[in-house]
């Protein structure tokens, strides 16, 4: 990323390209150290369709300001991202050593999980989808290693709910497109697919392939096209989250209704979300970050999970479509954009 992208993402923020500037006060036992603060991350903290600067990454710095941190006295950020390039990942974490950090912040599992391979020494805070299953933490309640942090799902049954949301919203579906990206190397979700299936849906995996940009997406809805897709079920990966409103524009082009996990998708066009509130658990991780800044160890700091889940439709998305979303539905919602 340029230095001026990241002025203008976090700039009205107060943070520049490799630092955070934090209000003038900060409590005592902050003065007198500089913490290194190291962002790994797959992907850009921010979408070319954006107007503004997402609200997690907001949320996260500043909650960090108002704990205390602040580059000219106490906090030096570094950012580097992967691009969703595994190779380039795997070379910024064998550099993670040679920068010395207090912590590493990683909001995505992909980065997290080549992380733990690379150093057991650092402390991480990350947010990852099912941390105990993917071997992040030996227990939700007792990580027993170096990575800590928040999850964003609860494990197939979350799944199961949304697939039985959108079969709620959309009667009709039978075959649902998977946008689920991964190595060429990785298999599908098919525990998520047998799910659906219980639940009478077919689902068609789409990919794409890391890394990912617009070029992959655009041919991941080629190739659901021929598939004779209805609807789409997408995962929980960052790249969907930085790729929200390029995914929204050939949803809506393909004319497919979609389940997503965040409610940011649903703001840039999706048609609906069931999910934690991500703007909570990155504010949450710098709370954590600031935890391990005074001390404590994240071996025995728990994987928090997500004690809401919220409903998110978009209206506006729903008549572009075509479709007339159950006023039951509508009524459970927690928020409704029109």
């Amino acid at each position: 990323m340029k230095r001026r992208e990241l002025i203008a993402l976090f700039g009205g923020a107060g943070v520049s390209a490799t630092s955070i500037v934090c209000p003038l006060s900060a409590p005592a036992q902050l003065v007198g150290k500089t913490y290194r603060l190291l962002i790994l991350t797959s992907a850009k903290p921010y979408d070319p369709g954006a107007s503004k600067r997402p609200q997690h990454w907001s949320a996260f710095f500043r909650e960090l300001r108002r704990l205390g941190y602040e580059e000219s006295r106490n906090l030096a950020v570094v950012l580097q991202i992967s691009e969703g390039d595994v190779g380039r990942a795997a070379e910024f974490a064998e550099r993670v050593l040679e920068l010395k950090p207090d912590v590493i912040f990683s909001p995505d599992v992909g980065m997290a999980t080549i992380l733990q391979i690379a150093t057991a020494a650092i402390p991480v805070v990350s947010i990852a989808a099912d941390p105990a299953n993917l071997g992040l933490a030996i227990s939700l309640a007792r990580p027993g290693g170096n990575i800590t942090g928040f999850s964003v799902d609860t494990g197939l049954e979350i799944y199961a709910k949304r697939i039985e949301l959108l079969k709620q919203a959309i009667p009709g579906a039978s075959r649902t497109g998977v946008l689920f990206p991964r190595q060429r190397s990785e298999l599908p979700p098919f525990s998520i697919m047998e799910v659906a299936r219980v639940l009478g849906l077919t689902l068609i995996d789409g990919g794409p392939e890391l890394p990912v940009d617009a070029a992959a997406y655009r041919r991941a809805f080629t190739i659901l096209a021929k598939q004779g897709v209805d609807s789409l079920l997408v995962s929980a990966h960052f790249q969907n989250l930085t790729h929200r409103y390029l995914i929204a524009e050939l949803a809506r082009t393909a004319k497919l209704p979609g389940m997503f996990v965040y409610r940011e998708n649903v703001e840039a066009g999706g048609l609906m979300s069931y999910g934690a509130d991500l703007t909570d658990l990155f504010q949450r991780s710098a709370g954590y970050i600031d935890r391990i800044f005074s001390g404590a160890n994240p071996a025995e700091m728990p994987f928090q999970q997500p004690t809401k889940f919220e409903l998110a439709v978009n209206l506006k998305t729903a008549v572009a479509l075509g479709i007339t979303v159950p006023r039951q539905l509508l009524a459970r919602a927690d928020e409704v954009i029109e």
